[in-house]
């Protein structure tokens, strides 16, 4: 009872400021124009501050009141910081500890500094005994010398000199991890700020990654070897060495991860280790253990959530990739029929109606078609910004690959008029290899006037380049939903069994 009235004496004394909070339940109506704001973004109701300004108060985005609200909203939320449950599930034991952490060392320097010196002191032994185990020597230090600071004014000698030589026992590693922390940030910032800086360092990477391993080994810091595994797949990344992404984020799983989250016990994600190796292993076209890997990790993912939607779309590649278009269909309606489809971000939403388009086109399923205008998708004309250039190709090569099959002529010659003119102008042959290649390729049938045998033999030397060549990583620069030399199988099958293309020569001899 005592330690009761000692905090609320203090509570009591300092008075309680109003703390507002976001109303997050959608459920009860709230008038106050913040909240509106707040329920307008998350149900994404504005394009942008012009659109939300004129919706809420009929004017610009610098009208007072406008500003004053979002200014209100961005408090509200940061309040809410100090109230996450992080308790739940989806949280690791080190995030858990870490945030607990946190909010334990702020709630005892509050209470030093309103003189309940004594709850404070109780406390703080099991933070710097926690913080220990999980590595965080910064937050063992500060809590180790509070505690001794305690011990200090009590006039207690030998509390204090047991404090004193867990402090210096920390010093050493707290040090050593700073040092491998700079070498890591000093590393990742040349990496990042340009092409011309990453160069020069590039040869110099794997002798500062083998820094922090050793000092790692020597001292036992697991957190440090976590700390040379992210940068080795920032080595990887730069250098597009998958293999090497993958046997990093294998080791990292092993060594570290298990499907419970209240196991994971260092400052990594599952998901996104995940994400990485299933990556790897679609470039690197073993989709047979890609599927299978997919499969296994499935349940680290809830339904609904903005990372289950990107792990669908990862899934869902690898099946097409594999030919698996069966399986394809499932992923995609499980997608489509989520509640929370509308949610996610609308190129997303472009990206997923294109993989539509492509599954229908080997998979006329009509649980994929329903509630779909192929006919109008056809004759549009894609218009995505240079930042998403590989999604006008992937577009209109499916446009063409659809009219194609349809002996639609005039239309397939629009199409690849289109095609010819972006892969002349736009494309940067070294950065879209395949695109390119694939472009000509489908040139080619128009040229020898769709003949088998002439197309067949033309279009061989460049298949032999998309089969020595990798799908790249990058989606925004070429977005490859089936393989170009599986498409091509296709295109060589409709010209072989095709009526049309068959006696083509014989109807249009003016064209030949």
């Amino acid at each position: 009872m005592e330690e009761l009235m000692q905090l609320i004496g203090v509570v009591k004394h300092k008075g309680q400021r109003s703390l507002q909070l976001v109303n997050q339940n959608f459920r009860k109506k709230e008038k106050s124009k913040d909240n509106i704001l707040y329920n307008g973004l998350v149900n994404k109701e504005y394009k942008n501050e012009q659109e939300a300004a004129k919706k809420l108060f009929k004017t610009d985005p610098g009208n007072r009141n406008f500003r004053n609200t979002k200014a209100k909203l961005k408090q509200k939320l940061l309040n809410n910081l100090f109230f996450l449950d992080y308790q739940k599930s989806e949280y690791t034991a080190y995030q858990t500890v870490y945030y607990d952490l946190l909010n334990q060392m702020h709630q005892i320097k509050i209470l030093i500094m309103e003189g309940a010196n004594c709850i404070a002191t109780r406390k703080i032994p099991s933070i710097a005994k926690t913080a220990t185990e999980f590595e965080l020597y910064e937050i063992a230090l500060e809590s180790l010398k509070l505690i001794r600071n305690e011990y200090s004014r009590m006039g207690k000698c030998t509390p204090l000199n047991i404090s004193e030589n867990d402090i210096r026992e920390i010093i050493p590693k707290k040090s050593i991890v700073d040092q491998c922390e700079d070498i890591y940030y000093d590393t990742l910032v040349l990496m990042n700020k340009s092409i011309s800086s990453c160069e020069k360092i590039l040869d110099d990477i794997p002798k500062r990654i083998g820094k922090i391993q050793k000092l790692s080994k020597k001292h036992n810091i697991k957190r440090l070897d976590i700390l040379a595994q992210k940068l080795k797949i920032a080595y990887y990344s730069i250098l597009q060495n998958q293999a090497g992404i993958l046997k990093v984020s294998t080791y990292l799983e092993n060594e570290y991860l298990s499907k419970d989250n209240s196991k994971i016990k260092v400052d990594l994600q599952y998901k996104e280790i995940a994400f990485l190796k299933l990556h790897a292993l679609y470039v690197l076209n073993n989709t047979e253990e890609g599927i299978k890997y997919a499969f296994n990790t499935s349940d680290i993912f809830k339904s609904g959530h903005v990372d289950w939607f990107r792990f669908k779309e990862y899934q869902f590649l690898i099946l097409m990739k594999a030919g698996k278009f069966h399986q394809a269909t499932n992923v995609f309606r499980s997608v489509r029929i989520n509640k929370n489809y509308h949610k996610i971000d609308d190129i997303d939403k472009a990206r997923w109606t294109i993989y539509r388009v492509y599954l229908l086109f080997v998979n006329d399923s009509k649980l994929v078609k329903w509630g779909f205008d192929l006919e109008k998708y056809k004759e549009e004309t894609p218009a995505f910004n240079k930042e998403y250039q590989g999604y006008n190709i992937a577009t209109l090569i499916i446009q063409f690959l659809l009219y194609f099959r349809e002996a639609d002529v005039k239309n397939l010659k629009n199409k690849l008029n289109q095609l010819s003119k972006l892969s002349s102008v736009h494309l940067d042959k070294r950065h879209n290899y395949r695109n390119s290649i694939f472009i000509r390729m489908l040139e080619i049938i128009v040229e020898k006037n769709y003949d088998f045998k002439s197309i067949s033999e033309k279009g061989s030397n460049y298949l032999k380049k998309l089969l020595t060549s990798q799908i790249p990583p990058d989606w925004h620069q070429e977005l490859e939903i089936i393989p170009y030399e599986k498409l091509w199988e296709y295109v060589l099958n409709i010209l072989e069994t095709n009526k049309y293309y068959l006696h083509y020569r014989f109807y249009n001899l003016h064209e030949i």
